[in-house]
């Protein structure tokens, strides 16, 4: 099968979305298919990366266009497709993370079956957080009125699913296919205390861990409150914070008295596998994981949240709220603790239960690992990519 990714936004942007594709294409060349990413003419650069899919480069200001002057874009975007599809021939075309580019997206389902999958400001909106395109009246209204045109549409999870139904009642079945890990990198035979010897961690105390970049939908503003809750209740810990823009909490850190109990590094990047081929999450990120002890998530929005998959594929229980897309993936007191929105007190008090209860904490880990085999593997992600194409293929009609 021969399969046209596109997405608004790729590496060296690094979110789910980005790590989706990437991971996605991978899996797909993996079993047989023939993949090319396209990509805004900004993340052409990543085409000099050695990647076992081919990387096409949109024209300069496509995505400008697109999202400032829809119609212009639409035109702009539909005639690169075309060409594209006329000199590749592709039997399907999946956008994930659209964006803007639905516009000229709509225009294809005419000539070639397209599948449409949401990554997160494409599809959520949150006015108190000033989050999602859907804010602004033109997205939504042309969000709502392409909908129908596409093939096939999939959710991240049930929360995303609902977005779409409340966006149109009327579409037809929309398949939940989530994102994933790849298990076969998610080994590890380094003991915890060499770990926390090479990361510079300590050894006599619980490491809790977050990833992420600082964005105010992510919650993280809560971790130094959260910290001080658990000094208050004599509990020993270090907290590493990593990701981009995180630097921003220092100043919480010193109000609440706790700046050193938290340890804040910047993001890391990308690693390379033994063929120099380019892989994200990168091997010190995932040695990370293994270190730690307890993954905490204060999210207020997600589509998905693919680092607490990660962290459960490490043996992590995770802690997060009962927000969209935390709660599609945590299973409360299976595989994690999910807190409401509101209460900091008892995201502190769940941290401090997996502290002092091992056999809690055992029986989170073992549920953890195993349903993020049972689910969460990027192998099986892409076979019900695979299922949906064909599917979308058989009933198409031009």
């Amino acid at each position: 099968m021969k399969i046209a990714l596109i997405t608004s936004s790729f590496f060296p942007t690094v979110g789910g979305a980005e790590i989706a594709t990437h991971n996605i294409a991978l899996q797909l060349m993996e079993q047989g298919h023939c993949v090319d990413v396209i990509v805004p003419y900004q993340a052409r650069k990543f085409t000099a990366q050695k990647m076992t899919y081919n990387i096409i480069g949109l024209l300069p200001k496509t995505k400008e266009i697109a999202f400032s002057h829809v119609a212009l874009g639409r035109v702009l975007l539909a005639m690169q497709l075309v060409y594209l599809q006329i000199f590749n021939k592709y039997d399907v075309w999946h956008t994930n993370f659209p964006g803007y580019f639905i516009a000229g997206l709509q225009w294809m389902t005419k000539y070639v079956p397209v599948v449409l999958t949401t990554q997160g400001q494409d599809i959520q909106k949150h006015a108190e957080l000033q989050y999602g395109w859907r804010l602004h009246e033109a997205y939504e209204n042309l969000l709502k009125t392409s909908l129908h045109h596409f093939n096939y549409i999939t959710a991240l999870s049930k929360s995303v699913q609902d977005d779409f139904y409340d966006l149109n009642p009327e579409l037809a079945h929309i398949d939940i296919v989530p994102n994933g890990v790849d298990i076969r990198r998610f080994k590890n035979d380094i003991p915890k205390d060499e770990l926390r010897r090479i990361y510079d961690l300590p050894h006599d105390m619980p490491v809790i861990l977050t990833t992420g970049r600082n964005h105010p939908k992510k919650g993280f503003k809560h971790i130094p409150k959260i910290a001080s809750l658990l000094k208050q209740q004599g509990v020993k810990f270090r907290w590493l914070i990593v990701g981009k823009g995180n630097d921003e909490l220092l100043a919480l850190a010193e109000k609440y008295s706790v700046a050193e109990l938290l340890d804040i590094r910047g993001q890391i990047g990308s690693s390379r596998d033994e063929n120099n081929l380019f892989q994200y999450p990168s091997d010190d990120l995932i040695k990370l994981y293994y270190a730690a002890d307890i993954y905490c998530f204060p999210s207020l929005l997600e589509t998905f949240g693919i680092v607490m998959v990660e962290a459960m594929a490490a043996g992590l229980p995770v802690v997060t709220t009962n927000a969209p897309g935390c709660r599609d993936v945590v299973e409360n007191r299976q595989t994690g603790i999910v807190i409401s929105l509101d209460s900091i007190e008892l995201m502190a008090d769940a941290i401090a239960q997996l502290i002092t209860d091992k056999a809690f904490y055992d029986r989170l880990s073992k549920n953890a690992l195993t349903i993020v085999q049972q689910k969460y593997d990027w192998k099986t992600v892409a076979e019900m990519y695979q299922d949906i194409y064909n599917k979308a293929i058989s009933g198409f009609k031009c």
